[in-house]
């Protein structure tokens, strides 16, 4: 079964280290998001753990990891996350991550962080 989220806030936020971005069903209180980590400038030790590639959350820290990421596509209305064995297994979801935005602006600024967070990492499909 597919995770669905109707995401109300689009979080992205970037320093020296590390990009996050977030999709929460409320600004305020959230019940579901899901969140994309990537470190920008892994080290030796980084690679060796497996920590080089992005992050993925849904829910709370019990459900996340390292990759699991096979694909990502992006469209006006929102994107999916297609996962792969791994991702599902962590994840707990035995489709893919189903994310829908209410503005297609939002799509702009998405897009330019999401070609950040894949490079070298999964394929990023734009419509």
């Amino acid at each position: 079964m597919d995770y669905k989220i109707a995401a109300k806030t689009i979080s992205i936020e970037e320093d020296e280290y590390s990009l996050t971005i977030g999709f929460l069903d409320d600004g305020e209180e959230p019940h579901k998001y899901v969140l994309l980590q990537k470190t920008l400038e892994p080290d030796e030790q980084d690679e060796e753990l497996g920590m080089d590639v992005a992050h993925i959350e849904i829910e709370d820290q019990a459900r996340s990891g390292y990759g699991g990421i096979a694909s990502i596509a992006v469209d006006d209305g929102g994107l999916c996350i297609r996962l792969n064995e791994k991702g599902k297994k962590f994840l707990d979801v035995a489709g893919q991550l189903l994310i829908a935005f209410e503005s297609p602006a939002q799509k702009v600024e998405l897009q330019a962080a999401l070609q950040r967070m894949c490079e070298d990492d999964f394929p990023l499909q734009l419509a």
